[in-house]
């Protein structure tokens, strides 16, 4: 039947509304609010509030020193490996790439660049270098 006897203090599950038991039914509750309103409940709808909390000194004084203790503040470490591992530079501009650049066509500097990029990454994955910046240009492949 009901754990809830007449006095005891409820509040809701689902709302934020709180009360003193006032009357019991066979299925519900009737319960006087903090507004005072007569409300009725199901049992399963209610939760009986203990007004008796009992805290030791000795929970105090541990919550205040935990309180006290400064927090450590998270910092993103590299790794040792990540720190000194060198990075791989390669210059795509075609000047770098041949002595002439004007003895040979757009169409053949772009092929040579992305020839050069391929095979400097597969270089870069062969000896497990984990950073690799390609300097680039934008415009018609000159």
């Amino acid at each position: 039947m009901s754990h809830f006897k007449i006095g005891d203090t409820v509040e809701t599950i689902d709302d934020v509304i709180k009360g003193v038991v006032k009357s019991i039914n066979d299925r519900s509750v009737t319960i006087l609010s903090d507004d005072g309103f007569p409300l009725t409940f199901d049992f399963k709808e209610l939760v009986l509030i203990s007004d008796d909390i009992h805290v030791s000194n000795y929970e105090i004084a541990k919550i205040k020193k935990e309180k006290e203790i400064p927090k450590r503040r998270k910092t993103t470490v590299l790794r040792t490996k990540e720190r000194t591992a060198p990075k791989m530079e390669v210059d795509l501009h075609i000047n770098q790439l041949v002595k002439n650049p004007k003895a040979i066509s757009k169409f053949d500097m772009l092929n040579l660049q992305l020839d050069s990029a391929k095979r400097q990454l597969d270089f870069a994955i062969s000896k497990r270098i984990q950073k690799i910046v390609f300097i680039h240009g934008v415009g018609e492949g000159c």
